[in-house]
């Protein structure tokens, strides 16, 4: 049960903040915070990573709902299987982060980046990019062990 309610805390506090991004800041205006190591920047992205794909909205949607669901039956495997702690708890940052900006890609039909790092200005990353990219590291250094 942990793991589903923390896969919906990361969904909903991606949403909540995607949502006050969308409501209180211009497309493409940027403030620097953190002594200009973090840029917020609202940006649309229409397609994957690097707006991969976003000609092709239907499909990245139809593969994203796909993985999701594998990955969410892989997770309740483990679950009741007694997986590793390291295993549920990046697999869950994953589908909660995937979640997020699926959620995005259906109902706005374009994911809300809002943040980048002071050497990577033309990357736009969200909170759900982040708990993707941290369960995946977390999930390598698992399976490298």
């Amino acid at each position: 049960m942990f793991y589903i309610i923390l896969i919906m805390v990361l969904l909903l506090s991606d949403q909540w903040i995607k949502n006050r991004i969308e409501q209180r800041r211009k497309l493409h205006q940027k403030e620097e915070i953190l002594r200009g190591n973090i840029i917020i920047t609202k940006y649309y992205n229409k397609g994957a990573f690097l707006g991969l794909l976003k000609d092709k909205q239907k499909l990245l949607e139809r593969i994203n709902v796909i993985a999701i669901g594998v990955m969410i039956v892989y997770l309740i495997k483990l679950i009741l299987g007694k997986g590793s702690t390291l295993s549920k708890l990046s697999l869950s940052l994953i589908i909660g982060g995937a979640l997020s900006n699926v959620y995005d890609r259906i109902q706005r039909k374009y994911v809300i980046d809002y943040f980048s790092f002071k050497g990577l200005k033309k990357v736009v990353f969200n909170m759900g990019d982040m708990f993707i990219f941290l369960g995946s590291i977390m999930l390598l250094f698992y399976k490298n062990k």
